[in-house]
């Protein structure tokens, strides 16, 4: 997997194997940073969380993906990332449509490889088709 950055900041990356937590890697402004597509337990998934704050996760775009023998599915997650209005409903915080915490976002985001499937969510944009912005239903 090869990340990115053409944003004008430095960005962080936290990958999460399962629940192992690995070294934070840090991706210059216009840099790129590249590490295998690995393989884990067929139960659990891998994401790389992004911030454009060192040292801060909490509020993350996430790039998560499996793989088993035969396939590798992947997505964008913007949902830890967005807006918080203060309000928790059925046990959870009510999120808004403020992205301005979504690393890359301002400027557009892009997953995605030459043989599949592409998500692209364009620069500032509501893009719910491209990329989760929903946590599920209760």
């Amino acid at each position: 997997m090869t990340v990115y950055n053409f944003c004008s900041y430095d960005l962080w990356l936290e990958p999460h194997v399962g629940s192992r937590v690995e070294n934070v890697e840090h991706v210059a402004a216009n840099g790129v940073y590249s590490r295998p597509f690995q393989a884990a337990d067929e139960t659990v998934g891998i994401s790389l969380k992004v911030s454009k704050i060192e040292g801060n996760f909490k509020r993350p775009v996430q790039i998560e993906y499996s793989r088993n023998k035969s396939t590798i599915a992947y997505d964008l997650s913007l949902i830890d990332c967005l807006g918080q209005t203060g309000e928790i409903r059925y046990g959870k915080v009510v999120r808004n449509g403020n992205t301005t915490a979504c690393a890359g976002h301002e400027a557009g985001l892009q997953l995605g490889n030459t043989q599949s499937k592409s998500f692209q969510c364009g620069a500032g944009a509501w893009c719910d088709d491209q990329a989760y912005l929903y946590e599920a239903s209760q």
